[in-house]
């Protein structure tokens, strides 16, 4: 398990600084010489989900997830660093340390808790905490050149009439030679077809996925 996420760190250190890409929902940070890397793994993207109503990886629009802070409670949030998602791919976030030559907060502190925001085409933010892995060598929350990896996050309120038209289409022409990898319901479990109850997504081996309503 430890070399796993150890592969993974490497891979994402090297470039996390390329991964805070521009984005459109006017999200501003400050880069200091402090930061801890949050990872958000592949596997546990079907697992960052919309107002409990799927996954993120159903979302055909541009999307940014961002990390935030509060200098104080009850205060406005604050980004300290932001990522473009790529759906079905694992990523990180610089989530950027406060910079104790300034007067004012400009990042986080030792033991701040992540909150996290999500932005869909240009449209947000929409917030939400998320469940963190605890087991070393991640954290829960921020600490200075330490490592994060996210769990599950639930967004809203009210995200899904927002974004109705980022779903991707239904599959309807036959393709034989495409092979299906796995069934989903819509909270992102895979299903047996004996279950293939509601809302159904279908993964083929070229990254295509059909939707149906299964009676």
């Amino acid at each position: 398990m430890y070399i796993k996420y150890f592969s993974f760190f490497l891979c994402f250190v090297s470039f996390v600084l390329k991964a805070q890409d521009q984005n459109y929902c006017g999200w501003e940070y400050t880069v200091t010489a402090n930061n801890a890397v949050i990872a958000l793994q592949e596997e546990n993207l079907w697992s960052i989900a919309l107002d409990s109503n799927g996954s993120i990886n159903f979302i055909e629009c541009p999307m940014w997830i961002g990390v935030f802070y509060q200098t104080f409670e009850g205060g406005p949030l604050q980004c300290a660093g932001v990522t473009e998602v790529i759906t079905y791919e694992s990523m990180a976030i610089a989530a950027w340390g406060d910079d104790p030559t300034t007067p004012e907060q400009d990042g986080f502190l030792d033991g701040e808790e992540y909150l996290f925001g999500l932005c869909i085409d240009g449209v947000g933010a929409f917030y939400g905490s998320a469940e963190m892995e605890l087991e070393p060598p991640f954290t829960g929350s921020y600490s200075t050149n330490g490592f994060a990896s996210i769990n599950s996050i639930i967004f809203g309120p009210n995200i899904v009439p927002i974004i109705q038209n980022c779903w991707p289409i239904d599959i309807s022409e036959e393709n034989k030679n495409k092979i299906l990898i796995k069934t989903l319901d819509i909270y992102g479990r895979e299903i047996l077809p004996i279950h293939e109850n509601g809302i159904v997504f279908k993964i083929y081996n070229d990254q295509t996925v059909s939707k149906t309503y299964q009676f």
